[in-house]
């Protein structure tokens, strides 16, 4: 049985709030992908609030094995590098889960004037620098290209809308 938009938004609050941020960001992409992507303001903020839960425990995860690292043996550090890696493409696949949905389905729907598209150029800026963070060279030039285009895109529009 498809659940309803309304049962959706309630589910992706349900599950953050019981910290289950994977089950609240597949809701919300649901709700992006297979209704009107035109979003509420609540609903915009659930979006924000699911993808940066389940990406701040990543990124906190990888800092941690980062410092972690450096107390290992050599023969341990490999192993310990090789989880800090698959953290790292996970938080990175998210990253790109968002921008694609930004890319795809919310920017490409809204008025460029409006407080909703400076928001979400906000949060590409923000998911390109997650992942800028995490990468290195080519790819992390790239990412930091990507934030401060995204970034410079939304302070131009807040500053001639706002």
């Amino acid at each position: 049985m498809a659940l309803d938009r309304g049962t959706l938004v309630f589910l992706v609050s349900l599950a953050a709030q019981a910290e289950r941020f994977d089950e609240s960001v597949g809701y919300m992409t649901t709700v992006v992908t297979d209704f009107e992507p035109i979003l509420t303001d609540d609903e915009r903020v659930l979006l924000a609030i699911s993808f940066k839960n389940i990406l701040d425990a990543r990124r906190t995860a990888s800092r941690s094995m980062r410092a972690m690292e450096a107390t290992f043996d050599d023969k341990s550090v490999q192993h310990a590098v090789d989880y800090r890696l698959k953290i790292e493409a996970e938080a990175i696949a998210q990253c790109e889960t968002l921008v694609r949905l930004l890319d795809t389905r919310l920017i490409s729907h809204e008025p460029v004037e409006s407080p909703s598209m400076i928001f979400y150029l906000k949060i590409r800026g923000d998911n390109y620098r997650y992942m800028a963070e995490l990468q290195a060279g080519d790819a992390r030039k790239a990412s930091a290209a990507q934030a401060l285009a995204s970034y410079e895109k939304a302070f131009a529009l807040a500053s001639t809308t706002l």
